[in-house]
């Protein structure tokens, strides 16, 4: 009989949320983000990033009007989406 394994979720850190100028990414695992999109909840693209090498990624909110975003954070194998709230 075969097992069928779960995929773990994603674990990956994502702050401060609500945010106002800047938002840190942080994976656990090295080298684990690949890369980063970030939308509006009509599905524009806001910021998309392809990241070479690392777990960690700081993100400038700026020049993002306030509301509400889904951010997509991409791995080799996995992806997760991160409700992020810009408020000033």
């Amino acid at each position: 009989m075969a097992k069928i394994l779960e995929d773990e979720p994603l674990q990956v850190k994502v702050y401060p949320n609500p945010a106002r100028d800047r938002i840190y990414i942080q994976g656990m695992n090295p080298h684990e983000i690949t890369s980063l999109m970030m939308t509006d909840l009509s599905g524009k693209v806001v910021f998309k990033e392809i990241i070479i090498d690392g777990n960690s990624y700081n993100l400038e909110l700026s020049a993002v009007p306030s509301g509400i975003y889904l951010l997509n954070i991409f791995t080799k194998d996995n992806a997760t989406i991160k409700r992020i709230v810009v408020s000033r």
